[in-house]
């Protein structure tokens, strides 16, 4: 009897033994097909990430931090990949920068210059610190901006006549630069950073000769020695851009032509009418090959 007794009890706990076997067999192939879900539905989302990260900006960083599709412990590189990326368009207020003057990104994307009437600051992006301690200014409103290629001038075109260069790195000023018997409108670096061009409204912006007299300038000034090596007459020119080879560069203003100049000689290749007003913004896409225009108008 307690022989039969013995194996009854043991037959039960082998019984039990391969129940409880089955039922975490079950459980590991259940926590299997859930990983392969989970890791499925994560790359769905990447891939709706990919989808709209550069269009909408906006949308991906809420498909990114959604914990439901792109659980903590799935954070991969792929993801990490496209947060840093989604973290480019993240909104920022840098306080300190006012007023609706223009505005300049430095080629690296570390340096945001801004200028508002007189005054002229700088910032670092990414400290959100000021690179020009105290607002730098000139004696006329601010027209135009540009950072040379290596980042390291910021130059500033205004009503007083004048360009100024100031030091990125000391926030002081290098130079002013006169010789421009007209407000200076726009200011552009040549791709070498060796020419800075300067260009001029005419009297046409004070009304007092005809439009498309040739009252205006434009100047190419040599970096190194910072002098005039060559001035043109021109109409008012509102904008500036060197074509990616250096070789050329636009002006565009009134009456809605863009002129393509040498850029050593500043002599005029082609003049093209692109639009019934004036021209008030123009940049060459990387390859050169195309130029984009734009107005003031609606």
């Amino acid at each position: 009897m307690a022989d039969d007794s013995a194996e009854e009890a043991a037959e039960s706990a082998r019984q039990k033994g391969e129940a409880l076997e089955q039922l975490q067999q079950e459980k590991a192939k259940t926590d299997r097909q859930l990983d392969r879900t989970r890791r499925a539905l994560c790359s769905a989302q990447l891939l709706r990430v990919d989808a709209c990260y550069q269009s909408d900006p906006g949308q991906a960083p809420g498909l990114l931090h959604d914990c439901n599709s792109c659980p903590l412990d799935l954070r991969n590189a792929g993801w990490r990949y496209y947060e840093r990326q989604c973290r480019r368009w993240k909104n920022r207020t840098i306080r300190g920068i006012g007023g609706n003057g223009p505005m300049a990104v430095s080629l690296d994307g570390q340096l945001l210059a801004s200028a508002s009437a007189y005054y002229v600051t700088a910032w670092n992006m990414r400290s959100e610190q000021s690179v020009l301690p105290n607002a730098q200014r000139h004696e006329e409103p601010i027209t135009s901006l540009a950072f040379s290629p290596d980042d390291k001038t910021l130059a500033t075109a205004s009503w007083d006549q004048s360009v100024k260069l100031w030091n990125m790195e000391t926030g002081k000023l290098i130079a002013a630069l006169s010789g421009h018997k007209q407000p200076v409108s726009a200011i552009a670096f040549s791709p070498d950073g060796r020419t800075l061009a300067s260009a001029t409204y005419g009297s046409q912006e004070m009304l007092t000769i005809p439009n498309g007299e040739e009252d205006a300038e434009i100047r190419l000034r040599d970096m190194e020695s910072r002098r005039a090596r060559v001035t043109k007459k021109s109409t008012s020119v509102y904008c500036l851009a060197f074509a990616p080879d250096g070789k050329t560069f636009a002006a565009g203003g009134l009456g809605g032509r863009v002129n393509l100049h040498d850029s050593v000689t500043a002599n005029l290749h082609a003049s093209i009418a692109a639009h019934d007003e004036s021209i008030t913004s123009l940049a060459f896409d990387p390859s050169g090959k195309t130029l984009a225009t734009a107005t003031g108008q609606a």
